[in-house]
């Protein structure tokens, strides 16, 4: 079992249907990143989840940790924390953003550092493939927010 349907397989709030729609996600961001030659060092494949919310903060969460190894603040699987809070995603929202952190070794302080054009593309992606709607802009306003508050 690999760690996709690893993470997949400890909470009911994914089913089965999503799985294509997630796994297309990932490819897709995977191969933009690559394309715009984005450098970084991969550990493993980006992994997504289908929540559309969760899906844009996990998936650029994930790439970041591994791109660089530096000691912010805030971890990555803590940012996830704070945001899901923050826009009051329910228990299994929660418990998927703790397994696929756990799961990812996100759970140490990581870099959150990723280019503003890398970020749109994902989510511009992301909108297309799951429907991200006018009410969740607030909440990648304050992603986008979080994760660039440094370039400032």
């Amino acid at each position: 079992m690999n760690m996709w349907s690893n993470i997949v397989s400890k909470t009911s709030s994914v089913t089965d249907a999503t799985l294509p729609l997630a796994e297309t996600v990932m490819r897709d961001v995977s191969l933009q990143f690559r394309e715009q030659k984005v450098e970084s060092e991969w550990h493993g494949e980006l992994w997504f989840l289908a929540i559309p919310v969760i899906a844009i903060a996990a998936a650029l969460v994930i790439y970041q940790a591994f791109r660089r190894q530096t000691a912010p603040e805030n971890s990555p699987h803590q940012l996830l924390l704070d945001l899901g809070h923050a826009h009051r995603l329910d228990r299994k929202s929660m418990q998927l953003i703790d397994h696929l952190t756990e799961a990812a070794g996100m759970k140490h302080p990581a870099a959150i550092m990723v280019s503003v054009d890398a970020f749109d593309a994902a989510v511009q992606l992301v909108q297309r493939k799951s429907g991200l709607g006018d009410k969740d802009q607030p909440v990648l306003a304050d992603i986008r927010r979080r994760l660039f508050v440094a370039e400032a």
